[in-house]
């Protein structure tokens, strides 16, 4: 009975080893398992005598044994070299003698996959990346909620004075208040005027975004008083195209057709806001803000009747529900106290929405839809590539038989299928990255200028593990059916 029992044990131990030499590559498998079978039987005596053993023997026992395992697993770079290079060369040349189909494949791929990385990579930075300021999500805008006397749009934009003041001094919600409106430049050349566009802003409003000049400094908070000196701070472009990335420009002035501006600070690279151009701007042909100006408004008094678009930064653990309740408060109380400097037919109250939404505004739901509209192209793609693949198959089977007879198991041949509808893929999803660039900056340069942050584009990582998943998904959908 002991016998048997040893006998049953070594047996376990041989049949482990068989086991775990199925991840071994064949072409090395015969020799694993003779070294290991050697290496069992000359510990046979201690296996056959186990319950006798020490527990510090047991376990010496045990992790030579678990050393079969770790040697087959260094062994798998062989089986890489020997079966998925073999899959990948034998794919690459049956791709070669078929040079007509290989083409037309790689197009439509290349088609599908490039528009939407193109599509993509906008809907990226429109809609997904979050703003470049700092803490964006506390960034909200304020908008009146249109009264009688105006269309039932959303909100109106332009937030009074009157308002603006009213709530820096009274609200307990928000850190900073400020505001901006669009502007422009007229710099007086040799030829034609050049027109740069930008914005008049209040003191408060760039120090809110939290982007650090990277010349100068910012507008000071007594500074823009009606008389002084009227002061700029330029961007990082025009700073480079204009004055040839001077270092010495603060305190330099510039001429402009509507007078002399003094320049205080230059902002980094990349810098640019508003975001969002309104449709009246768009005759300038860049989306980049170009400089900012102090707003000769900023300390002006309460019965100014000018406008802001006004920006808002919220303090630490308030929500914007809770903002925008004070903002209706603050608003009620003001109409309530100077009846005679409101018009209800203009505005009934005040809404908050965050800046990010209203940058975005209308343009998300249609960039949407196209990429939707855009990936249905790649299922098209997908769904018509198959076709080519069973006719091709169809002409292999004779192929296949004859490898299948040489002793290539069904799976080995479902691979092989699928290796190559992966390396068409690839190649395909190759050629799309490259469409890609060239397409985005064709679409770039013929959509409207009014879509916010269409400049910070790019086909980055992202954008190429996008196309790599893309092009994964896309070579198992139309390589399984034919494999099969």
């Amino acid at each position: 009975m002991a016998d048997a029992t040893q006998t049953a044990r070594f047996r376990f131990w041989l049949w482990l080893i068989a086991v775990i030499g199925v991840i071994v590559p064949q072409r090395l498998r015969a020799d694993w398992r003779q070294e290991w079978e050697a290496e069992l039987r000359s510990r046979e005596t201690l296996l056959a005598e186990w319950d006798k053993l020490n527990w510090k023997t047991k376990l010496d026992l045990l992790r030579r044994s678990l050393g079969a395992f770790r040697d087959a697993l260094l062994l798998q770079p062989r089986r890489w070299e020997d079966e998925m290079f073999q899959d990948l060369r034998y794919g690459a040349r049956m791709l070669a003698k078929n040079p007509s189909f290989t083409l037309i494949a790689v197009v439509t791929l290349a088609l599908g996959i490039g528009a939407n990385t193109a599509i993509f990579s906008i809907v990226k930075s429109v809609l997904i990346r979050p703003l470049p300021f700092a803490q964006p999500d506390r960034l909200m805008q304020a908008r009146y909620r249109p009264g009688p006397g105006n269309p039932p749009d959303d909100t109106l934009g332009w937030i009074a004075r009157r308002d603006l003041v009213d709530w820096r001094a009274r609200s307990r919600s928000f850190e900073r208040i400020g505001g901006y409106w669009n502007a422009s430049l007229i710099l007086p050349t040799e030829g034609a005027p050049e027109f740069i566009r930008g914005a008049s802003v209040t003191h408060d409003l760039l120090p809110m975004l939290g982007v650090q000049p990277a010349l100068g400094r910012y507008f000071l908070p007594e500074e823009g008083k009606p008389g002084g000196e009227r002061l700029i701070i330029v961007s990082d472009d025009l700073w480079r195209s204009r004055f040839g990335a001077d270092p010495g420009i603060i305190g330099r002035t510039i001429r402009a057709i509507d007078g002399i501006y003094v320049v205080v600070g230059v902002m980094p690279p990349g810098f640019n806001f508003p975001l969002r151009l309104e449709r009246e701007v768009i005759r300038f042909p860049s989306r980049q803000t170009g400089f900012w100006t102090l707003s000769l408004d900023d300390l002006r008094g309460e019965s100014d009747r000018s406008s802001y678009n006004v920006i808002l930064r919220l303090k630490p653990g308030v929500g914007a529900e809770q903002a925008q309740a004070e903002l209706e408060t603050l608003f009620a109380q003001r109409v309530q106290d100077n009846p005679q400097e409101h018009d209800r037919n203009f505005a009934v109250g005040v809404r908050l929405v965050a800046l990010k939404d209203q940058t975005v505004g209308g343009a998300g739901a249609p960039l949407m839809i196209l990429l939707g509209a855009v990936g249905l192209v790649v299922l098209v793609v997908c769904a018509n590539i198959p076709t080519l693949l069973l006719a091709r198959a169809d002409a292999r089977r004779k192929e296949m038989a004859i490898r299948q007879s040489l002793g290539a198991s069904r799976f080995r041949l479902v691979r092989q299928a699928l290796t190559e509808s992966l390396l068409l893929a690839f190649t395909g999803g190759a050629a799309g990255a490259l469409l890609a660039a060239w397409s985005l900056k064709l679409l770039l340069t013929l959509s409207p200028h009014y879509i916010p942050r269409l400049g910070e584009s790019r086909i980055d990582a992202v954008a190429l593990l996008f196309t790599s998943a893309v092009t994964v998904v896309a070579g198992l959908l139309f390589g399984v059916l034919p494999a099969w």
